[in-house]
Formats: C-alpha cells, structure tokens, sequence
C-alpha cells in the first residue's frame, strides 16, 4: 500500500498528468532502440505505451465526435425526412453497450481484485469518469503532444504539497 496526497485543484491535478504522460512518453522515445534491436519485453511494453496509452488518448476525441455527429445526423434525419436508416441507430447502441459492459466489467474485476474490503462505494464514479476524467486526459495528451513537437523543456512541474490530508485510524494489532 502506498500513500500520497492527491493533488488539491484541477490545475495541479493537470500538471500533475501532464508530467505523468510526458514522462511516459519521454521512456518509451528513449528505449524505442531497443525494440529494433533484440527481441526483449520492450517489444510489448514500447508499442503498448505510445499506442495504447498516447496515441488512443489523441484519438478519442475525434471519436467521441463521431459519434456525436452521426447521433445528430440520425436524429435530424428523423426530424426533417421522418426517417432514420434501420441498422444506425441499433449498430450504435450495441457497440456503446458492449463498451460500457466491458468497462463496467472490468471496474468490478478491479474492485474485486483490490484484496482489501472491496471499494464498492467508487463504483458509481465510474459514469462520472466517463464523462470528465477522460475528456481532461485528452486535453493532457493534446497537450504533451505539443510539447513533444515543439521540443520545449519540460521541467519537473513538483506538486505543491500541503499536507492537509488526514490518514484514517490505523488498525490495532496490524
């Protein structure tokens, strides 16, 4: 178990991400060598970071507005013309449920896995991480990305702590 103090505003909470992501982006550039140059664990890990964890995060927002605009097409379609094409709207609404499914899913699993009392009261935050935590990921992976073009030093960007975080009561007898 670790301890930490969670940044205290979204400022700090972005800083704090953007550090995080250039810093991941930064080990991967840096170990991209090693990936042409002898089968190793950098084979996975490498691709698995700048394609799972940057370049999917770059992508959602484009996405996101996809989706965005083919449920509008669909519903003014609907308005004006009185019709919708069959499959749209059924296609989209089973994709969205199998996604939702998987990550509701996988929360769970995670919940369930932690090995302490299960966390069961985060669950609901998961429909409020869809709709902000991630939208604040791609502006962080936007912006690393910029960073990265550009070639501007990026420092170390330390959280200010504050030490306002009170630790519950420790257990007798651990």
């Amino acid at each position: 178990m670790a301890l930490t103090e969670a940044p205290e505003s979204l400022r700090a909470f972005l800083k704090q991400r953007f550090r995080w992501m250039f810093g991941t982006l930064q080990v991967a550039w840096k170990h991209m060598g090693g990936v042409l140059r002898r089968p190793s664990g950098l084979w996975i890990i490498v691709p698995n970071v700048l394609l799972i964890q940057f370049a999917f995060t770059l992508l959602a927002p484009l996405m996101d507005g996809l989706l965005a605009w083919t449920v509008f097409v669909n519903v003014r379609s609907l308005v004006v013309y009185g019709w919708v094409q069959a499959d749209t709207p059924m296609m989209l609404l089973g994709y969205w449920a199998f996604f939702q499914t998987v990550d509701v899913a996988s929360a769970a699993a995670a919940i369930k896995l932690d090995g302490g009392r299960p966390s069961w009261r985060l669950f609901p935050l998961l429909a409020a991480q869809r709709f902000s935590y991630r939208q604040l990921l791609y502006w962080t992976a936007g912006r690393t990305l910029l960073a990265a073009i550009r070639g501007t030093f990026v420092g170390w960007g330390k959280l200010i702590r504050t030490g306002s975080v009170s630790l519950p009561p420790a257990k007798q007898g651990a």
